[in-house]
């Protein structure tokens, strides 16, 4: 806890293919093609592929628009 008594935010953790995909309810295929298609993620190392939900959200919500 700070002085004030609130305590800082927390960041928001990375998830993996599989746990993103059951967020937005979808195949972890379908989550492989969007990334394709410009879905926001980091890939740490050669082969690890994560994302933030916030941001996946987001570039979802301005596709449908």
């Amino acid at each position: 806890m700070t002085v004030t008594g609130i305590a800082p935010p927390v960041p928001e953790p990375y998830v993996d293919r599989r746990r993103i995909a059951e967020h937005l309810g979808l195949s972890v295929a379908t989550v492989d093609r969007l990334v394709a298609d410009g879905m926001p993620s980091v890939t740490f190392g050669l082969r690890t592929r994560r994302f933030k939900r916030s941001p996946v959200d987001a570039w979802l919500n301005a596709r449908a628009r």
